[in-house]
């Protein structure tokens, strides 16, 4: 549109008309483009105005949606952090009970050898009464 009005600008110019009426018909039509392309220029202003306030909004909305990912994100983080340590807790526990465990194993091994070995003795004591009697 501005180029048209460029264009029939410089064609009025080199044309410059002799007669007041004609120039003064030349002006008004000059001001009535003029007028039509700022009014035209105005709402192509109101439109792309109108698409950047909707594109601020999305934005907006994708900032807002994005923040509740990531709260609930750092929820189930703290969450999971907290479960780690419980898990660590219970993995000394179950560490410190095997331990528990091992050294009441060794000690079971223990009473049993030396149950054995009484056992032994006394199977050697009675084999011995045994052969006393038949003599």
């Amino acid at each position: 549109m501005a180029d048209k009005y460029l264009q029939d600008r410089e064609k009025a110019m080199t044309t410059l008309p002799t007669d007041k009426d004609d120039r003064l018909e030349i002006l008004i039509d000059q001001v009535g483009r003029l007028t039509e392309a700022q009014t035209e220029f105005k709402y192509e202003m109101i439109d792309r105005l109108d698409r950047l306030i909707h594109m601020a909004e999305r934005q907006a909305e994708v900032a807002r949606e994005q923040k509740e990912s990531i709260d609930r994100l750092a929820t189930t983080a703290e969450r999971n952090a907290a479960t780690a340590e419980r898990n660590a807790v219970t993995a000394e526990r179950s560490a410190a009970t095997a331990e528990r465990n091992a050294a009441i194993a060794e000690r079971h091994e223990n009473n049993i050898t030396r149950l054995v070995a009484v056992v032994e003795r006394q199977s050697q004591m009675l084999d011995t009464l045994m052969q006393e009697q038949q003599q």
